[in-house]
């Protein structure tokens, strides 16, 4: 039982950072100013106007690049 639970423990583990390597590489594979407030946002950790101050862009723009980023993350990781 409990070498089982190890190998469960290990193996939701593995998965795990087999899903944050395939979404790393998502990210890689998007335009500059869509990777920049997907990272600004969810690595950094700030909210949409902050991100629009810091880029220089409005915060209706930095709401419309994330939600096309992540239109093209579902994309690229559901064509995989």
């Amino acid at each position: 039982l409990g070498d089982r639970i190890v190998d469960d423990k290990y193996e939701d583990f593995q998965e795990l950072q087999e899903n944050r390597i395939m979404l790393m590489e998502a990210v890689e594979q998007l335009p500059d100013n869509l990777k920049e407030v997907i990272h600004l946002s969810f690595f950094e950790d700030l909210n949409q106007n902050e991100i629009a101050q810091r880029i220089g862009v409005s915060q209706m723009q930095v709401s419309r690049r994330i939600k096309k980023a992540t239109e093209e993350l579902f994309k690229i990781i559901t064509s995989h």
